[in-house]
């Protein structure tokens, strides 16, 4: 099936976008342009780097799909999860720290041993419990208002 027949373009979102963009006075699209700039020298630079830091991509029981990377702790500033920008709208992407990952799994190592199916289904429970966390986080934020970041 050709991408183009699957995909559906709102035009009226884009002209809603366009009609806010122009809307803007120069200091708020000056720092757009800058918050762009900064987000853009984030971003991931290639398909391998990202299959090195998937942590999951899974479907939730509502049909979500989620998708969770790792990154240093320096990197995201935190353990996270964080919500990422998604290129997908019907996935949400997040990330989690290297480091908090780490610990989860020494700590469980330590907790269960050689009890590998144990440690397996203590290690997706984890999983799905970060896959939660970002969901909450992503509907907290909903109520995001780009003229508030802008002023």
């Amino acid at each position: 099936m050709d991408n183009e027949e699957e995909r559906e373009i709102d035009l009226n979102s884009f002209e809603e976008l366009f009609a806010f963009l122009d809307g803007l006075t120069p200091e708020q699209k000056a720092k757009l342009q800058s918050f762009v700039d900064l987000m853009r020298g984030h971003e991931i630079q290639t398909q391998e780097a990202e299959q090195r830091e998937l942590v999951f991509y899974g479907e939730m029981n509502d049909g979500r799909r989620v998708k969770m990377l790792h990154f240093p702790r320096e990197v995201l500033g935190s353990d996270g999860p964080v919500v990422l920008p998604s290129a997908d709208e019907g996935i949400l992407l997040g990330a989690v720290s290297y480091e908090s990952l780490a610990m989860k799994r020494h700590d469980l190592t330590e907790e269960h041993g050689e009890d590998h199916w144990v440690m397996d289904n203590q290690w997706q429970f984890h999983m799905h419990e970060l896959a939660v966390q970002l969901i909450e986080i992503e509907e907290e934020s909903r109520c995001f208002d780009w003229n508030d970041l802008l002023a």
